[in-house]
């Protein structure tokens, strides 16, 4: 563009290590594939070393310009080596010559592959996804930081159907973020984004200037919350600072991983901490409920699998203000001390949290006089 039109350009290639006399006719008349009719088409003989598997010659071009991508280059033989491409550039009886050399390299693909990112922490141990969380996945990329700075990544997430994969559109399902200059990208599934029992492949082609695209990919399978089961306590109502038993039955896991069972009320006083695997019974100290509410409690439970897939179950359980209390508390402390049990004495100290608790519900809506049960639980913290 923006040449005279009197101008005229005769193009050549040969191999660096191979002869050409732009001069000699024998050679220089030699008119190479691709041809101006089309660079795709076939070469007949590719034992035939240098430019395009035609040796050395004349590209039939007469254009000011000269280009190819390494894929039509690679696919019509054109070796990994350094080339010399030359133009002669003329005008009536003038001209002038102009040298580029190029190399190639051939069938080699950037080092970069697909892997969880294990900061999230959902599914990386192995191929089963919990839906109900985020789900995330990175690239990783092997080679020099400036070729890693320079890839260009295309992403594809199809789901198994029947057999068949189908593909959907990934945009819909998450987000992208890029780690610019590190050749880092991360994409991360929304919660509940994915459906349940299914199966899903991420596939990531990577590109970057001076090697042949590369492809990676990535399968996993969604996991379902464990279901059909119960949890409920061993009786609907009692006192408190009295023992509740929950009892969890009948839950069933697709992956036969077994269930956690986790008690998500903070104020409660569990006499077994922490998650218990396998379908478990515990046993809880739980706060009188309030009077405006006759006095029901709600207790949350999640059942779980070993991936995180969770059902919640809220059961309730009347739970009325317990007379004689720091009798009962009196008992606690004197049973924590002779079995010297860190799970007693730790479940004692809720109980202590439950009297204030209570004495301070009394302070507000009986109106009574305070002086002994402050007096009791003045003596209480004393005795601890």
């Amino acid at each position: 563009e923006g040449m005279p039109s009197e101008l005229t350009f005769h193009w050549f290639c040969q191999h660096v290590d191979e002869t050409l006399d732009i001069n000699d006719p024998a050679s220089a008349d030699k008119i190479l594939i691709p041809s101006k009719a089309g660079i795709h088409e076939e070469v007949a003989d590719t034992t035939v070393n240098g430019c395009f598997g035609s040796g050395p010659g004349q590209l039939h071009l007469e254009t000011s310009e000269l280009s190819f991508d390494t894929f039509e280059v690679a696919a019509l033989q054109m070796k990994e080596g350094v080339y010399i491409m030359s133009v002669v550039i003329s005008k009536d009886t003038r001209s002038v010559v102009f040298q580029q050399t190029v190399t190639i390299i051939g069938g080699k693909t950037a080092d970069v592959s697909l892997m969880c990112d294990d900061t999230v922490g959902n599914g990386c141990g192995g191929k089963k996804v919990n839906p109900q969380q985020i789900y995330s996945v990175m690239t990783q990329c092997n080679e020099f930081p400036d070729v890693c700075g320079e890839i260009k990544y295309a992403w594809e997430l199809t789901q198994r159907v029947n057999g068949n994969e189908e593909e959907q559109d990934i945009n819909n399902f998450g987000s992208f973020t890029e780690d610019v200059g590190g050749g880092v990208v991360y994409f991360e599934a929304k919660p509940d984004s994915l459906e349940e029992l299914s199966t899903y492949i991420i596939r990531v082609s990577a590109s970057v200037e001076g090697f042949m695209d590369s492809k990676t990919a990535i399968e996993f399978v969604t996991t379902r919350p464990p279901s059909g089961g119960t949890c409920a306590p061993d009786r609907p109502e009692g006192e408190a600072l009295e023992k509740f038993e929950i009892m969890c039955t009948g839950w069933e896991d697709d992956d036969d991983a077994g269930n956690i069972v986790e008690f998500k009320n903070p104020s409660f006083t569990y006499f077994y901490p922490g998650q218990v695997i396998g379908t478990a019974n515990r046993v809880l100290i739980l706060p009188p409920g309030k009077e405006a509410d006759d006095y029901n409690v709600e207790i949350e439970i999640q059942v779980a699998d070993e991936f995180g897939s969770y059902a919640t179950v809220v059961t309730p359980v009347k739970v009325t203000p317990k007379s004689g209390a720091a009798d009962s508390l009196m008992d606690s402390l004197t049973s924590s001390s002779a079995s010297n049990s860190l799970v007693s004495l730790s479940s004692v100290t809720s109980v202590v949290g439950t009297l204030i608790s209570m004495d301070e519900e009394e302070e507000v809506e009986e109106e009574v006089d305070t002086s002994k049960s402050h007096s009791v639980s003045a003596s209480n913290k004393n005795s601890i």
